[in-house]
């Protein structure tokens, strides 16, 4: 069938009933054409699409250079953190374990004493 004679324009979109749709899609003519992009604009849209395409690849690679820097920034504040913690640690360890000096009390002397403090 052929649509010579149109009594309303018919919109796709507009067009609620699905049945409606399905036999105006089956008869020629009844929907306007769609209108074709010339050639310099569609090389405009792609030109441009291209050009948005580039400043995002440019932005990806500043943010990548961006976390990496940030990250070795924080990697090297958490490795002083952890060499300052590993020397107070150290020092702390030689204040705890220093060597006792040698006493001339007897562990029978001590043992008494403890004794006398339990009483």
């Amino acid at each position: 069938r052929r649509v010579t004679d149109r009594r309303t324009h018919y919109v796709r979109e507009e067009i609620d009933d699905k049945d409606i749709l399905r036999i105006l899609d089956n008869v020629v003519g009844v929907f306007d054409k769609p209108v074709k992009t010339p050639i310099k604009e569609q090389k405009k849209i792609v030109d441009k699409n291209n050009q948005i395409l580039r400043k995002q690849e440019i932005q990806i690679a500043l943010g990548n250079k961006r976390l990496e820097v940030e990250s070795k920034e924080v990697m090297n504040k958490i490795d002083n953190r952890h060499r300052e913690a590993n020397k107070i640690t150290q020092e702390a360890l030689e204040k705890i374990f220093t060597p006792v000096p040698d006493s001339k009390y007897s562990i029978s002397e001590m043992q008494a004493d403890l004794e006398d403090l339990l009483k």
